[in-house]
């Protein structure tokens, strides 16, 4: 398109008062001239609206003026950091999940890539003005304002004439509504709006590099001829801190290299390369037939979208655990990249990146990025920058990683499909699957999901054509599916075992650690044990911000400033030390009880006290490269037993764990949650999946008080088809997914009945529609957990036939009730978890 001189966009306002469900606020703007090269789709600019200053992007540059509307100009344009293409897909994950856009482009872009903007006013009138305002024949009827908040804002203005404040210390002290008298203000000549931009800082990480100007060695010092034919040998150029350890010298002699017009000093920046200490894997691998036929499957895919001869479906491949999934990532990434796309690869766990990336850099090298929460700002700016650049073609990461600005992208890998990890719990509440889907429809790409026990949803759609499925039913190299034994904890109890290890999995805990292989245990939850109770009141001790109990943790310095025992609340982060006496009744009789990992672990050392013990969840992976530390410690045999939550369940490949022990297998049967037997037969299995990887026969142990479950029976079988039959037959009986689609709508506020009455409100709106006959609606209940960081949640369940009328509707009805800013309102598409 040829633009004249000036020409107009829609742009996206950044502004942060918009709610779920609210239309995403477009407005048209003049560009002017001088502008005309710098800006395209994508671009943030600096706009005026309101009589103040706000940041935008550039949606859309229109073909042709807007009729009949004076526009205003673009004030400023800054780099672009999308295209239009990534445009689209931010939009429509912000439309899908029913959230402001810019929590998704937060989520989606690294913070120090996004210009800020902070706003502030000046006030400009003097005391006399305010004071007319302030006397008691004009206070609060001064053009017909009615509100307390702005005669008190005048108040304070008039003590601070001439002074610049800030709009975030006004919100502060008046409330977030007060913004809305500010360009009454204006227009009265009281105040003027203040805008300073704060442009990211990309500089990144800078080093002093040392740069040979004259090859001459005479008149120097012995060491100062010898550091210069070093440099010269290394090209001319080096960094300086390089150059001081291959010659063992000191800054001083280099510094006197520059006195003496032999080198010069500058600083240049660097990438960081947060691969560097990952040990590539030079294992050698031989496909199994199942192997090679899904890479056909692949390979046709990929070659009917490059000649356009067929559409993007996403394929399934449905492995048993151990059956070379990760093989077959790697050869059908090898394809797209021989032919000139780039390739994503999700993981659902941090912790997983460096063994799958060891994997992928024996056969790609350097030529891969990483994305996760785990990295530090510059690192995960300088691989942001370096993927939009085009120096990677593979990128792998976890759920955030969907963002990854590759500009080919023609695969998106989803190992581990199933996993809840993929789904977001705070806005942008997206599935990275769901917007995998959409993404590879954009860039007409395939997705290829993995797994050896696919969410319901995925496998129904699999059987019923929309998904291709590709079966890998057998293990590499023939290797067996382990033992899965069955153990009642109730027979145990009956017998007079009282401990947390039943004796069959004593002894073969004690019968590995002779034949110096090794253990994983499993238990899905942390701490020492699951609540504090009082046997004198009956009391428990529950967190005084939400509606659960306090969980007890034995002494630990990184999570207890005192070094105390103590009590935290996994919701809100409060903590209190271990009282001596109940805070109900001062008894002594105050106990904890329940089982966590940290128990657990002081459990098996007391049993096994010459084994090599170690846990395994997020209260001891807080640092900094401690997952790969702990893994690479496993690895190398410095640990006999791993103990630990999900963690251990997901992707760990040691092939001398040859006994994986799951203590409490039916922690999730009892909750209020229809993926509940789901959820349990997927981490059985999983857990299960660790043992047998090498060459020695392995046994998994179940430990259950409900031995005939259906999700217990099928995970000892490893029979993913048994369970997916009998729990498909429930979920069509009830309506749940994949027969409807579940939007969970939350509404919270810090007055229960507040809460209450505006859940039954929107329930009320639910029900004047005429599209009832394609949705129920569930509620409104209080949650399950009823109460979360002192606000109180009542909830309301749909099961919608047809989403995208019921989405449009729900979008309505959230614009006609008009929340106050003290409800917080949760529309969670697709839910993971009920509460």
């Amino acid at each position: 398109m040829k633009y004249s001189d000036s020409f107009y966009v829609d742009v996206l306002i950044d502004n942060l008062q918009f709610e779920p469900g609210r239309e995403q606020t477009f407005f048209t703007y003049l560009v002017p001239g001088n502008l005309r090269e710098k800006i395209k789709p994508g671009s943030p600019v600096i706009v005026p609206l309101r009589n103040i200053q706000v940041g935008g992007y550039v949606i859309k540059i229109l073909d042709n003026p807007p009729q009949n509307m004076e526009c205003k100009q673009v004030f400023t344009v800054l780099d672009s950091i999308f295209d239009e293409e990534y445009i689209k897909l931010l939009k429509w994950v912000a439309d899908y999940y029913l959230c402001p856009i810019k929590n998704v482009i937060q989520s989606a872009i690294p913070a120090g890539l996004l210009t800020k903007i902070r706003k502030g006013i000046k006030v400009i009138g003097d005391s006399a003005k305010f004071d007319e305002i302030l006397s008691p024949s004009n206070s609060f009827l001064i053009r017909g304002i009615k509100d307390p908040a702005f005669y008190n804002l005048c108040n304070y203005l008039k003590n601070n004439v001439n002074k610049e404040i800030s709009v975030l210390s006004l919100k502060y002290r008046f409330g977030s509504n007060i913004i809305r008298h500010f360009h009454k203000l204006v227009n009265m000549g009281l105040i003027d709006i203040k805008t300073d931009i704060i442009t990211p800082d990309i500089k990144g990480k800078q080093m002093l590099y040392a740069m040979v100007i004259l090859e001459d060695t005479s008149n120097l010092t012995k060491k100062q001829s010898e550091v210069l034919h070093t440099l010269i040998k290394q090209g001319g150029s080096m960094p300086v801190k390089n150059l001081i350890k291959i010659t063992n010298t000191s800054k001083v002699v280099i510094d006197g290299l520059k006195m003496a017009g032999r080198i010069n000093l500058y600083k240049d920046r660097i990438f960081r390369n947060p691969t560097e200490a990952v040990d590539a894997n030079k294992e050698i691998k031989y496909l199994t037939q199942y192997q090679k036929n899904a890479l056909l499957e692949i390979e046709k895919s990929l070659n009917g979208l490059k000649h356009g001869k067929s559409s993007n479906t996403p394929i399934l491949l449905h492995g048993v655990t151990g059956s070379g999934k990760t093989e077959v990532y790697i050869r059908a990434c090898k394809k797209v990249i021989a032919d000139g796309g780039d390739a994503l690869v999700l993981v659902p766990e941090i912790g997983m990146t460096p063994q799958i990336l060891g994997q992928f850099k024996e056969h790609f090298k350097e030529n891969i990025g990483i994305l996760h929460s785990a990295l530090s700002k510059g690192e995960r700016i300088d691989e942001w920058q370096k993927i939009k650049a085009g120096l990677y073609k593979i990128v792998i990461g976890a759920r955030s990683s969907i963002f990854a600005p590759l500009k080919n992208l023609k695969i998106i890998i989803i190992d581990e499909e199933h996993d809840n990890s993929y789904k977001q719990e705070t806005s942008p509440r997206y599935h990275a699957r769901t917007v995998a889907l959409k993404r590879a429809e954009l860039s007409d790409a395939i997705v290829i999901m993995g797994t050896a026990t696919p969410a319901i949803e995925t496998f129904y759609n699999a059987i019923n054509g929309t998904i291709k499925l590709v079966p890998l039913p057998e293990r590499v190299q023939n290797r067996p599916l382990p033992e899965v034994k069955i153990i009642d904890m109730s027979e145990e109890f009956k017998k007079g075992n009282r401990t947390i290890f039943s004796r069959i999995l004593k002894s073969a805990m004690e019968e590995r650690l002779k034949r110096k292989e090794q253990i994983i245990l499993f238990i899905n939850r942390r701490g020492y044990s699951t609540y504090v109770f009082c046997r004198a009141c009956g009391n428990s001790l529950t967190c005084p911000n939400c509606s659960v109990s306090l969980i007890y943790h034995t002494n630990n310095p990184t999570l207890s400033p005192s070094g105390n025992n103590f009590l935290k609340c996994h919701y809100c982060d409060y903590m209190l030390d271990m009282p001596k006496t109940c805070p109900y009744c001062q008894s002594v009789y105050i106990k904890h009880f329940g089982t966590g990992t940290q128990k657990i672990e002081e459990l098996t050392k007391k049993e096994f006290p010459y084994a090599s013990i170690q846990r395994f969840d997020s209260d001891v992976t807080t640092k900094k490269h401690s997952h790969k530390e702990i893994l690479e410690r496993f690895k190398n045999h410095e640990i006999d037993i791993l103990i630990g939550t999900q963690m251990v369940a997901k992707g760990l490949d040691f092939p001398d764990v040859t006994l994986v022990g799951s203590l409490v297998a039916d922690s999730f049967l009892n909750m209020p949650d229809f993926r509940a037997n789901e959820k349990t037969f997927q981490l059985l299995t999983q857990v299960a999946g660790r043992a047998g990887r090498g060459d020695t026969l392995s046994e998994v142990i179940i430990q259950t008080y409900v031995p005939e479950h259906q999700s217990i029976l099928t995970s000892k079988n490893h029979d993913y088809l048994s369970f997916f039959k009998q729990e498909i037959e429930t979920r069509e009986e009830l309506k749940y997914p994949p027969f409807s689609q579940i939007i969970n709508v939350v509404t919270a506020s810090m007055d229960s009945n507040t809460a209450m009455n505006y859940s039954q409100t929107f329930v009320n709106y639910l029900k004047e529609s005429d599209l009832d006959s394609v949705y129920a609606v569930l509620g409104p209940v209080p949650a399950l957990i009823s109460k979360i960081r002192n606000y109180y949640r009542w909830q309301t369940l749909i099961k919608c036939k047809e989403f995208i009328p019921v989405l449009t509707y729900i979008k309505q009805i959230i614009n006609k009730i008009n929340y106050p800013q003290s409800i917080k309102l949760t529309v969670d598409i697709d839910p993971m978890n009920m509460f």
